[in-house]
């Protein structure tokens, strides 16, 4: 168990506490929801002040498959998920509580929030990447069907937030979960050739050996002296 703990808790922490980089992306996305703040709108941020973004995806068929539809429904997801979070935190100031107070009690939605702008980050570029390919090329099905899998399997985990934004009806979700199945299928024989894929990246620096050197020089020595006794 004190192996298992050394092991795993540093591993959420490498890059910073997760749950304050989120919020911190939260804080960043909040000022959409205040015109006069002036914020700058990057093109991976846009759709957030969109106001034609639900109207887009109404009255036309769903089709589990296409870039754009996906894009979309991850976008709309994102933009409702701000919207109520904002919500959470004037509702609370207007019922007494100054900004701190208001801030921690919509955490826990803002911090969902964060997660849903960076998968609909990650989805957009996905597909953008793999547009970009040679359609006759061997690897662009494989690789658009990876995309698709992507964008489901963040529908399917968390269906209540699409459905909750509008973004999908029961029905349809019912279509997502059968794409979903689908496209396992479809992949499976790809899968170790993917993984394998990922081989190419040992030609960075960062990859030369399978663990960093600075893990070595002060992580490992940090970790063996603080074991745990017990």
């Amino acid at each position: 168990m004190t192996a298992l703990y050394r092991v795993t808790v540093p591993a959420c922490t490498y890059e910073g506490d997760n749950t304050v980089l989120l919020l911190q992306t939260a804080r960043y996305l909040l000022k959409f929801l205040q015109p006069q703040s002036g914020a700058a709108t990057s093109r991976a941020a846009e759709y957030l002040v969109n106001a034609s973004l639900a109207a887009s995806l109404q009255g036309n068929a769903l089709d589990p498959s296409d870039p754009q539809t996906l894009c979309r429904i991850h976008q709309l997801r994102t933009q409702r998920l701000l919207q109520f979070a904002g919500q959470k935190m004037q509702d609370k100031m207007a019922s007494g509580g100054d900004r701190m107070e208001a801030w921690n009690h919509a955490s826990p939605y803002l911090v969902r929030t964060a997660e849903a702008f960076c998968q609909t980050f990650v989805v957009t570029n996905f597909f953008d990447a793999v547009s970009a390919i040679d359609k006759s090329s061997a690897i662009y099905p494989v690789l658009h069907t990876l995309a698709t899998f992507y964008a489901v399997t963040n529908i399917t985990e968390r269906t209540g937030d699409f459905v909750m934004a509008g973004a999908l009806s029961n029905e349809q979700v019912l279509q997502m979960y059968e794409k979903w199945d689908q496209l396992m299928v479809k992949l499976r024989p790809d899968a170790v050739g993917l993984v394998d894929a990922f081989d190419w990246a040992r030609a960075s620096p960062l990859n030369r050996t399978d663990v960093l050197d600075g893990h070595r020089q002060h992580l490992l020595p940090f970790l063996q002296e603080n074991r745990s006794k017990l």
